[in-house]
């Protein structure tokens, strides 16, 4: 219908402001309202127009929530008179903050005074909550590229405590069994302000044992507690937890599984569906960076054990292929890249690179094996060096091993190089260590050696004039030392307290000490002595010990004090204050300073100068060199047996490797064969076939990773980098843990296996270690043990040692082989009574923990009647830090 007259149109426009969904208002100039529509009623929370006028009487401080964007929107208006889309947070009745836009205008007197303020207010509130998701999406997606997963889990939560207004935050993971929460991140103002003690990050948590926290996860949807104190099933806080008064918490689901949650908690206000759609955004989003940054630090941990493992490897394999008696192909292992820093793939791009790396001094030594394998079929181990691609130089031995046809013929050998830089180094350390014995005992055993190859203490008798100048401080009260040109000091006596006790404890008083030192070293000719006051005000005496002709040390008097020269009493005040000593124990201690008349002094300097002769001719021409004739003989003999064990050590560890790299080649021989049989006969194998196949290769590989872990485990023993921490422990906790392990072989075989171990022994031992060494011989008695056999675990103890015993049923074995059990060069590896396959390290290993732990080991067994292995640990008392049971046996 068109108006047809003022008063219609006038009701139009009323009726259209009344029903608009924008608020509409005006306003006087100095903050309150004059009219407002009913849509701006309900924006900011009132219930009529008329409890509007009457509750609001200064916008700035009732509906801004910063009272200054009114100030700023006030200003813009008288410089403009209208204002568009001017964006500010206001505050409805209850508190609730809300984004608004608004545009007003100024309506002016004639005379141009203010009159009052009209405008429009739209609800920007959902604009703003997307923008600051959006914007918090692209940080935490520029985090992700460079921050670890920790660092964005963080950053997830501040942003979510941001958005939601909350105090709190927290997310975790959620394991495949839906039944265990893992501990994750807690947000940083989480663990600042609120959360003073608790479990860590990693820690494993039972859903069933979660608090209402956890209700998202029961179930299986968002939850929002607004009144939490007043929830009937709530379980408390722990200690150090500050209190709750709301939390909102999300699951994130993939596949209809729980894979996290997260949740805020503490802000002032309800909890309400916007902020729930804030942190669902936000959780989805976090764990999609979450699985892919887990990922690349998975990948990053794998390269990481990679290189680890490379750079523990000593040795690679590498294989020529023969035509017509000359090298057709050669192929080198991936791990050549830990030895030689150059891979495989560059091996076999530059097919000289074999020789060039080689030093040219020893190339000819290299290319006459190669020249010998390939004309005689055989070649004796050579050593020689190599130039790493980092430009490092190393030692390697190169073994060959031919390969032979029917009719004798060569068609391929293979090689193994092996670092021993190591062992080189040794050798020449030993070569040189001997050189310089041998040089010192011809110095004091020849009358023209050369005493410029020996030090003060290698001549003269330290004990023997300590007792000396000790019965002399105790006649003259007179301290004195022995100091050769290194600074060490060999024969001390009745040295002062303000010296040890204070100027060398403080490091410009030492230097000081230092100097004084270094000054009264150059001393001349012998019989002579020099006098120093130090910077420390204190006074020394220096006469020069020159034997053979060759200046070795000095010997000192001091610290003391001229009796016509008094200490001045507040410079030596002074200098505790410098120094921050305590002032009345540093004079203390400067009254205890000895003081003496020159003439006393100087007597007693011409003694010790006198004595210093004395000890540079008895020294060298008599003391020492008795000594030394007697020793000569078992210094040899030593030096012999210290070549003999390290010729036996290496000579072992030779043989070792040398069976070790035949047990490296055998799975990798067996590999090819099976896929060489694969390749030419698959159309003909049945799936029978190629499963049979696939398992007996599946066998060699786990064979060959069993033998990698011992052999990586026993390198690093040798290596000494094998972590050992004790513990204090119950045996049958250790027991019961390992048992679990081996169950399924043992029920595979219907073997029964018994624990009688009293639960009262308790060990101090390396948990990983020793759980190893029980895990090893588990596995053999299950290996060497028929079906529906028996094996019984037993402990026991006495006043030194706990001794635990595993028995078996098994085959047993004879005496040759109970021999070289623990033998590095003597590796058995022998079949299962199934065929069970072993990396024959496992015993190897048994032998280095135990002995680690100060224990033995040892086996008995006979052909047909079983096995039984003992191992000692020493016994420690571990009274009251292990609870323990006086009765009773593990479990079985």
């Amino acid at each position: 219908m068109i108006p047809t007259s003022p008063s219609d149109s006038l009701h139009d426009y009323e009726a259209l402001v009344a029903n608009t969904p924008m608020g509409v208002f005006t306003a006087t100039p100095e903050g309150r309202f004059l009219s407002a529509n009913p849509a701006m009623v309900r924006l900011l929370g009132y219930n009529s127009e008329e409890e509007l006028l009457a509750s609001v009487t200064d916008i700035a401080v009732q509906v801004f929530a910063d009272p200054e964007d009114r100030e700023t929107l006030v200003r813009l208006l008288d410089q403009n008179d209208e204002l568009v889309n001017y964006e500010c947070r206001l505050v409805r009745r209850d508190g609730t903050p809300l984004w608004t836009s608004a545009t007003v205008r100024v309506v002016r007197a004639s005379a141009g005074r203010v009159l009052l303020h009209q405008g429009f207010l739209s609800d920007i509130s959902e604009r703003k909550r997307t923008e600051s998701i959006m914007a918090a999406r692209d940080r935490l997606q520029h985090l992700a590229r460079s921050g670890s997963l920790a660092e964005l889990l963080r950053a997830t939560l501040a942003e979510a405590e941001q958005l939601t207004a909350s105090r709190i935050g927290f997310f975790h993971f959620l394991e495949d069994d839906q039944s265990t929460i893992v501990l994750q991140t807690w947000s940083t103002r989480t663990v600042m302000e609120s959360c003073t003690t608790g479990p860590s990050a990693g820690t494993h948590y039972p859903v069933s044992r979660a608090g209402v926290w956890a209700d998202c996860v029961r179930t299986r949807a968002p939850v929002i507690h607004n009144d939490y104190a007043a929830l009937p099933h709530r379980r408390g806080l722990p200690e150090g937890h500050a209190p709750i008064l709301r939390e909102m918490v999300v699951p994130v689901q993939r596949d209809e599984r729980i894979v996290a949650i997260l949740g805020v908690g503490n802000k002032p206000t309800d909890y309400g569906a916007e902020d729930l759609d804030v942190l669902a955004s936000l959780a989805d989003l976090a764990w999609d960076i979450a699985e892919r940054k887990r990922a690349e630090e998975t990948l990053l941990e794998s390269e990481e054990r990679y290189r680890r493992i490379t750079e523990c490897l000593t040795d690679y394999l590498y294989t020529v292929r023969v035509e017509d008696g000359r090298a057709a192909q050669t192929v080198h292992s991936p791990a050549c890249v830990a030895i030689t820093g150059f891979t495989d793939e560059e091996f076999a791009a530059d097919p000289y690179l074999w020789i060039n790396m080689v030093l040219p001094e020893d190339q000819e030594l290299v290319r006459e094996q190669a020249r010998k394998v390939l004309e005689e079929g055989r070649a004796e181990p050579v050593e020689h060096r190599i130039i790493r691609k980092d430009g490092q130089r190393r030692w390697v031995s190169n073994t060959i091993v031919a390969r032979l046809n029917s009719q004798g013929e060569l068609t391929a050998y293979d090689g193994l190089i092996k670092d021993i830089t190591e062992r080189k180094s040794m050798d020449q350390a030993l070569r040189e260590s001997e050189v310089r014995v041998r040089n010192k005992l011809d110095a004091l055993l020849s009358p023209d050696g050369d005493v410029g190859e020996l030090d003060l203490e290698d001549i003269i008798d330290t004990r023997a004039i300590q007792l000396l100048m000790e019965d002399f401080h105790r006649l003259t009260h007179i301290g004195s030392a022995i100091v050769d040109l290194h600074g060490k000091v060999l024969v001390a006596s009745g040295w002062q307290d303000i010296c040890t006790k204070f100027h060398r404890s403080h490091p410009d008083a030492l230097r000081n000490c230092i100097e004084s030192d270094t000054l009264l070293s150059t001393v001349g000719e012998p019989g002579t002595f020099k006098l120093y006051k130090c910077k420390n005000n204190l006074w020394d005496m220096a006469t020069p010990i020159i034997i053979g002709g060759r200046h070795l040390g000095n010997m000192f008097l001091g610290q003391f004090l001229f009796t016509d020269d008094m200490p001045d009493r507040e410079l030596f005040r002074e200098q505790a204050h410098r120094y921050g000593f305590d002032p009345e124990a540093y004079l203390n201690a400067l009254d205890r300073v000895p003081r003496y008349d020159r003439n006393t002094v100087d007597q007693a300097m011409a003694f010790y100068a006198r004595l210093a002769d004395l000890v540079s001719t008895l020294s060298f021409g008599q003391v020492k060199l008795a000594r030394a004739m007697a020793e000569q003989d078992q210094v040899k003999d030593e030096l012999r047996q210290v070549n003999a064990r390290l010729e036996g050590t290496l000579a072992d560890k030779d043989k070792f490797f040398a069976i070790i790299a035949h047990d490296l080649r055998s799975p990798f021989i067996g590999f090819l064969s099976f896929i060489r049989l694969m390749v030419g006969h698959i159309e003909d194998m049945s799936q029978e076939d190629i499963r049979k196949l696939a398992e007996d290769m599946k066998g060699s590989a786990e064979n060959l990773y069993n033998l990698l872990n011992n052999l990586l485990d026993w390198a690093r023993m040798q290596r000494g980098i094998t972590p050992f921490e004790p513990q204090p422990q119950p045996l049958t906790t250790l027991i019961r843990g390992t048992l679990e392990l081996i169950e399924p072989s043992a029920r595979q075989k219907a073997i029964a296996v018994r624990c009688s171990v009293p639960e009262h022994i308790s060990i101090l031992a390396d948990p990983p270690m020793l759980s190893t060494v029980v895990r090893n011989l588990l596995f053999n008695a299950v290996k060497f043990t028929q079906r529906q056999g028996e094996i019984t675990i037993t402990a026991e103890q006495d006043e030194e040692t706990v001794r635990i015993s595993i028995r078996d049923t098994g085959v047993g074995m004879d005496e040759t082989i109970l021999c070289g059990l623990f033998a590095l060069d003597r590796r058995t590896s022998l079949r299962g009574t199934e065929g069970e396959r072993g990396s024959g390290l496992g015993l190897l290993l048994c032998k280095e923990f135990i002995e680690k732990h100060g224990g033995r080991i040892w086996a008995e067994s006979k052909p047909g009647q079983g096995t039984v292995f003992t191992f000692s640990l020493p016994r420690i008392s571990l009274d009251g830090d292990i609870p323990t049971q006086k009765d009773g046996t593990c479990d079985q």
